[in-house]
């Protein structure tokens, strides 16, 4: 690039006062400026080619009031170690920003703007107390961030909207009273090995946006991840904890594919799917959250190989909720799961290891389980009540309980499913003569008798292997 003076007399420590001559050199300029302040009074448009640079300690600052430097369709600006202070840059061309200190910027919107076909690019940049947000990049723009931290903004960070790309790697953001990242529209592209600390939320997709979000570590702040409308986010290998409502929010007709993520200590739940959403789980690790999965309303959540660990909840399905879930691990929970309302569960190959209860399935909900064994479990494995309903074929249920209803519960294969007794109507199998044993009715404490030849049919049609709560008496001898 040819290096002009602009016929300014402009020498390598130009005199600040040139700066608007500088920038709107029709000709190509490269200037280093000297450390000190200059007020840019008025907003500027480059046209042309230009790159500023400021002192080496970063003493060289560009104050503004509600002022704007715009750089045109095909224009060029590059901008190195210089601070930017209530100045903001709005680009339909090339931006280029590296080591810039940006802060203080007082108009709506952001305090660097990508419109346009315009390519920003911003390099181990800082960004302070921008109240009206940080980045944003519309229309078919690229917003290019490598290394950028940015601190104390109280409104959206990075905004990525229309059409427009982002790019951004090993990024910083901390203290963002809204959404760090937010993708709307049909924006799109990357958020990775990223670092997001103590934002109300994370990272937002919606619309029909579909970012690759990888790699970030996440902590603290109301959730991480929300995805809504018809978005459709990767997200994956993510570290995410330390929320207070929720780790990863899915509603709406979302569709995002999640896995090979750990969540930690998320607060009240660790994946919270609603709506008519239908996100795909894949490897993840969700420990010590009250409730490690919850669905409501008409979602459809699809899970494979997660593991869910020392959590209060396992699964929590309500409403209209269909899960299914092939290889589920569930350790260490006081829950492993509960169903309300009509919704499903169905799932194949779990492992259920040391939790306290396993499944309670009540109201008119249904659990399908199969192929599937329990460990250590303290209490009952399942607990069928009201109209709900159990299928359960070729499962392992070792020394733990089925209690409900066995009309209401159906068991094939080789697993046998014991049953207690405990609400009014409730049938289980007594084989042996007079005097017929009893059974204790959870809800009264009262005491009842068994008919054995009706209980005895309904042992055989379901499978039941049925403990009572005293032994039978041993068969008269012929």
């Amino acid at each position: 690039m040819e290096v002009v003076d602009s016929g300014a007399h402009l020498n390598h420590h130009a005199p600040m006062t040139n700066l608007q001559l500088l920038l709107t050199s029709a000709t190509p300029v490269q200037q280093q400026l000297p450390p000190g302040d200059v007020t840019l009074t008025e907003t500027l448009e480059v046209t042309g080619e230009v790159h500023l640079t400021g002192a080496d300690s970063g003493s060289t600052r560009i104050h503004g009031t509600l002022t704007e430097i715009r750089v045109a369709a095909g224009a060029r600006l590059t901008l190195q170690n210089l601070h930017l202070s209530g100045v903001r840059i709005q680009s339909a061309g090339t931006f280029h920003a590296t080591g810039c200190r940006i802060t203080h910027t007082q108009l709506p919107l952001a305090a660097v703007i990508a419109c346009g076909d315009g390519d920003v690019v911003l390099k181990d940049c800082f960004f302070s107390d921008n109240p009206t947000g940080g980045v944003l990049a519309a229309a078919t723009s690229r917003l290019d961030m490598d290394d950028c931290h940015f601190a104390q903004c109280p409104a959206v960070v990075v905004h990525v909207c229309n059409q427009a790309r982002l790019q951004m790697r090993r990024c910083r953001i901390q203290d963002c009273s809204y959404a760090a990242v937010n993708f709307i529209d049909e924006s799109g592209g990357e958020v990775h090995d990223c670092h997001l600390e103590d934002c109300k939320q994370a990272i937002r997709s919606s619309n029909s946006s579909a970012p690759s979000l990888a790699r970030n570590l996440i902590l603290g702040g109301e959730s991480a991840i929300v995805v809504s409308n018809n978005a459709q986010p990767i997200i994956e290998d993510n570290d995410i904890a330390g929320q207070s409502r929720a780790g990863i929010v899915c509603f709406d007709e979302s569709q995002p594919l999640i896995e090979h993520n750990t969540l930690r200590n998320t607060g009240r739940i660790g994946i919270n799917a609603e709506g008519a959403s239908h996100p795909q789980l894949n490897f993840n690790l969700l420990a010590r959250c009250q409730t490690a999965i919850m669905a409501r309303q008409a979602c459809r959540p699809e899970l494979r190989n997660n593991a869910l660990l020392f959590c209060s909840e396992g699964i929590h399905a309500g409403e209209t909720a269909h899960v299914t879930a092939e290889r589920l691990t569930v350790m260490r929970c006081q829950l492993a799961g509960k169903l309300q309302g009509r919704a499903t569960l169905s799932a194949r190959g779990a492992l259920l290891q040391n939790n306290g209860r396993g499944f309670d399935v009540a109201d008119a909900s249904s659990l399908m389980l199969s192929h599937s064994s329990f460990g250590g479990t303290a209490a009952a494995a399942i607990i069928v009540s009201d109209q709900a309903r159990a299928d359960l074929q070729r499962n392992d249920f070792g020394s733990a309980a089925v209690r409900g209803n066995p009309a209401r519960i159906r068991n094939d294969g080789v697993g046998k499913a014991s049953f207690w007794g405990r609400l009014t109507g409730t049938k289980a199998a007594a084989l042996g003569p007079d005097p017929v044993p009893t059974y204790k009715e959870g809800s009264t404490g009262t005491r009842r008798p068994l008919d054995p030849h009706f209980f005895a049919e309904n042992a055989a049609r379901f499978g039941l292997e049925i403990l009572l709560d005293q032994p039978l008496p041993a068969p008269d001898s012929p």
